[in-house]
């Protein structure tokens, strides 16, 4: 009997990297780079409709066998069981020619819940569709599992990294795979590809992102994980003042205004480096972050605050209490209660 082709992909856990890698060797197999893009929807279920989403999936591919539709947050707006029967009958009637790719950075089912025996309905479609879907988790790398991961990508760049310091790597990493992987093409490019990145390379160029760190916390707002971005801010509160802090991250969100301008006129990492006028191997990271928000969603975050800077000004609200009500704000979490 052949072996059944996946029309659904629902790829869901925190390596964000082995999804992107997951993702890329699908859009390889369509073919000729140009093709492949003219082939490729690639949606955000926190902003597309529904709509988009229908008429993406049935149109038919040009010139190539499969047309590749990319949908990230697919579960933002389907919380509601009322909008879960008609995004499940699309997925039952979706065409052989279409490959339909969810992508959730977080687990479906947590793990209390599937001790329970509550599993998350998409899983449970999955498992039932049998060929027709194919249910791939990407759970964190820790430990030796993860400072190999870590050698692998720097071979996959055409590099070396010692494995004392792809453990270094991993650590002050985050155990965030994005982030490392971006270190390892700033490492790489520091060695200039002559030689083994050595412990010494990373004491001297990694920032640790397991202290308080602005990327992490804008990642986890980006991701809607309001505790995790409350516990950033907090460490960056305790390395910093929040005054400093609410600065750092005024700046931050203007960054990524600035690269989501540039990414939707269809720049590259060498344009947004431009504007920013930071170095490119940097440029990636903000490029990452901005493809998590709209332009509308950035240009709202960047007014309130602006909001909350004059609520600062005079004194109606203290830099502390004003970060977290903005990540609650975002997150939908709740602002814990913080002395002051």
């Amino acid at each position: 009997m052949a072996e059944t082709t996946p029309v659904v992909y629902i790829l869901y856990g925190e390596d964000e990297y082995a999804i992107t890698q997951f993702v890329a060797a699908i859009v390889a197999k369509l073919g000729d780079r140009s093709m492949a893009d003219m082939n490729t929807t690639r949606l955000d279920g926190r902003t597309a409709s529904f709509e988009e989403l229908e008429t993406a999936a049935v149109t038919m591919p040009f010139l190539v066998s499969r047309r590749l539709v990319i949908l990230t947050n697919p579960l933002h707006k389907l919380a509601s069981a009322a909008n879960q029967p008609r995004f499940q009958a699309l997925l039952e009637r979706l065409p052989s020619y279409t490959a339909l790719v969810l992508i959730e950075y977080r687990s479906l089912t947590e793990d209390s819940d599937r001790k329970k025996g509550k599993i998350n309905w998409l899983e449970t479609w999955a498992v039932n569709a049998r060929g027709r879907a194919m249910l791939k988790p990407f759970p964190l790398l820790k430990g030796l599992d993860l400072a190999k991961r870590i050698q692998e990508m720097a071979r996959t760049e055409r590099g070396e990294i010692e494995l004392e310091a792809a453990f270094k790597l991993a650590e002050l990493s985050g155990e965030d795979t994005m982030v490392a992987f971006q270190e390892i093409q700033k490492l790489l490019a520091y060695t200039n590809y002559s030689r083994p990145i050595s412990l010494k390379d990373v004491d001297y160029l990694v920032e640790d992102q397991g202290r308080g760190n602005i990327f992490a916390m804008v990642d986890a707002i980006g991701n809607g994980k309001g505790e995790e971005a409350l516990k950033a801010l907090h460490r960056l509160i305790e390395e910093d003042d929040p005054l400093m802090i609410f600065g750092m991250v005024v700046r931050q969100f203007r960054q990524l205004l600035l690269t989501r301008e540039v990414l939707d006129q269809k720049g590259n990492r060498n344009d947004v480096a431009s504007a920013l006028r930071i170095q490119p191997w940097l440029s990636e990271r903000y490029m990452v972050q901005a493809r998590r928000f709209t332009m509308d969603q950035l240009e709202a975050i960047y007014h309130h605050l602006l909001e909350l800077d004059e609520a600062m000004k005079t004194s109606e609200i203290s830099a502390e209490l004003a970060l977290d009500t903005f990540i609650a704000a975002l997150t939908h979490s709740p602002s814990p209660n913080v002395s002051r």
